[in-house]
Order: structure tokens, then C-alpha cells, then sequence
């Protein structure tokens, strides 16, 4: 029962940082492409 809900656990985190990960990968090339200034200026 344990290790069914590690695993279980494991697969949700996964996910979620896949899904956050490809979130702000898409956010930066739209910016990046959008407003390219905004991302040299906050450097």
C-alpha cells in the first residue's frame, strides 16, 4: 500500500514538473520572441 502510493506520487511530480518545465519553456519563447527588449533589459 505504501510503495503503491509512492509510486503513485512519483508519477504526479513527474508530470508536474513536465508540465511546468514545457509551461515556461513555451512563456520564454514567446517573450523572447514577442518582446525580445524585455529580456535584454532584465538581464
Amino acid at each position: 500500500m505504501q510503495a503503491n502510493y509512492f509510486l503513485r506520487f512519483l508519477s504526479t511530480a513527474s508530470i508536474l514538473g513536465i508540465v511546468t518545465t514545457s509551461f515556461f519553456l513555451t512563456l520564454f519563447i514567446l517573450i523572447n520572441w514577442v518582446a525580445p527588449d524585455l529580456l535584454i533589459l532584465g538581464q
